[in-house]
C-alpha cells in the first residue's frame, strides 16, 4: 500500500511537467514523424497579429469613424491624370537603402525626406480623418498622425 501511494504521489508531481515543458504555440509538432503518408501536425508557426498594421490597432478601423484607409489604383490614377497636367512636377527618387526601410505599419524611418503632397492634387484624393498624405520620393504615403505609423504606400505613383 505504501508503493501505491508513492506512485499516485509521483504521477501527481510529475504529471503537470509534461504540458509545462514548452508554452503553447512554441511546439515543434510532428515534424514529419507520421509514417502514415499524412501531413503530420506543423505545430503553431506563429502566425499571429497578421492585421498589417501597428500592434493595438487591430479591431479600431478608421480611429475617425470612417473607413480604413487603403491605396490603390483610385488614388495611382487620380495622380497619373495630376502629373499630366503639371509636366514641370518632378519627384526624386530615395536613394535604394531608404526606400528598402520605408515599410507600411511601422514608423516613418528617421531622417526620411519627405514633401507635402500639392494642395490641388490633396483636394482631389479621398481624405480620412486622422490621417495625412506625404510625399517621399516618388511614393504617396498615408501617415496615421496619432502614432506616425505607415497606414498605406501608393509606391512609384509619381513615376512618369
Amino acid at each position: 500500500m505504501r508503493l501505491s501511494r508513492r506512485i499516485a504521489l509521483l504521477a501527481g508531481v510529475l504529471g503537470p511537467w509534461p504540458a509545462l515543458a514548452q508554452p503553447e504555440g512554441r511546439g515543434q509538432g510532428n515534424q514529419g514523424g507520421n509514417r502514415g503518408g499524412g501531413q503530420g501536425n506543423q505545430g503553431n508557426r506563429g502566425q499571429g497579429n497578421q492585421g498589417g498594421g501597428p500592434p493595438g490597432n487591430r479591431g479600431n478601423p478608421g480611429r475617425g469613424g470612417g473607413p480604413r484607409p487603403n491605396l490603390g489604383g483610385s488614388e495611382r490614377s487620380t495622380i497619373q491624370l495630376w502629373l499630366g497636367g503639371n509636366p514641370g512636377f518632378v519627384a526624386q527618387p530615395l536613394p535604394p537603402g531608404m526606400r528598402n526601410r520605408l515599410a507600411q505599419g511601422k514608423p516613418l524611418p528617421p531622417g526620411i525626406a519627405r514633401r507635402q503632397v500639392p494642395p490641388d492634387l490633396l483636394g482631389r484624393l479621398p481624405r480620412y480623418p486622422g490621417y495625412d498624405y506625404v510625399l517621399i520620393g516618388t511614393s504617396l504615403v498615408l501617415i496615421e498622425l496619432s502614432t506616425g505609423f505607415v497606414s498605406g504606400i501608393l509606391a512609384d505613383a509619381f513615376l512618369r
